[in-house]
């Protein structure tokens, strides 16, 4: 299941005995052999070759293709502080709420070195800038399952003394009704929707955060703060209000 997960996601046809994996940006095919064989045998997958023009016709269906072509600029992905929108997030504190200040973790050589790598890459693409906020919260990387590290920010303490909203999150159970003939289904990586929704102005000090080779605050919403579910799926919600529950449906999973 772990190799399966890693190398996710991939075409099958079970019939015809064939598995079309993603792999350094190609395709491997994996297909089994066809003979006569007598019943209850167990066909052998032995030959691995790639296929691109197989795999573009069966990742990308005709109609698909078409609308990536047409929009691309709309399936980029996200480069660079976005643009001024009315979905921009704020953190409203408790009333007589001191800034939270905790130390940085302790890393090892080879942990400095990626976070130094990715803050430098926030930093040139503007999703953080240099502090001198008060506050200060904690990093941590932790590993995907394809080796490389998700950065993370442990806002714990930032959001112990946050105003919790109140904005009404849908309940998977209440748009199940709504599916039906439903042909069509999608999903938004929350790194290029959260990263799409600035800080409203002033808020940006309260997201600062330390590492070993100095102190930084996020510009844009980023992933573990209070609220931040609830402004994503309203940003959606508003984005996509003339066509809810028309031809379209948005869940927050």
């Amino acid at each position: 299941m772990d190799w399966l997960a890693r190398f996710s996601p991939m075409q099958v046809d079970w019939q015809e005995k064939w598995l079309l994996i993603p792999y350094n940006d190609s395709f491997q095919l994996l297909h089994g052999e066809f003979e006569s064989l007598p019943p209850g045998s167990v066909i052998q997958i032995h030959a691995i070759v790639p296929d691109a023009t197989r795999s573009e016709a069966l990742v990308y269906p005709p109609e698909i293709a078409v609308l990536l072509q047409e929009f691309q600029s709309v399936f980029a992905p996200p480069d660079g502080y976005p643009p001024p929108r009315d979905c921009e997030h704020s953190i409203p504190l408790l009333p007589g709420a001191a800034p939270v200040n905790v130390r940085p973790y302790r890393y090892p050589p080879a942990i400095k070195d990626e976070i130094e790598r990715q803050i430098s890459e926030m930093l040139a693409t503007g999703v953080i800038q240099h502090s001198h906020s008060p506050f200060s919260s904690s990093v941590l990387l932790v590993k995907k399952k394809d080796g490389t590290f998700r950065f993370c920010v442990d806002f714990r303490h930032l959001n112990a003394i946050t105003a919790k909203t109140k904005y009404p999150v849908p309940v998977i159970e209440e748009l199940l009704d709504e599916l039906h003939a439903a042909s069509w289904f999608s999903c938004l990586d929350l790194t290029a929707g959260y990263h799409q929704i600035r800080l409203a102005a002033g808020e940006e000090p309260k997201m600062a955060f330390q590492t070993h080779s100095g102190h930084y605050e996020f510009r844009v919403m980023a992933f573990g703060l209070s609220g931040a579910p609830a402004t994503f799926l309203k940003a959606m919600n508003t984005t996509l209000h003339p066509v809810l529950r028309k031809c379209a449906l948005v869940f927050f999973l």
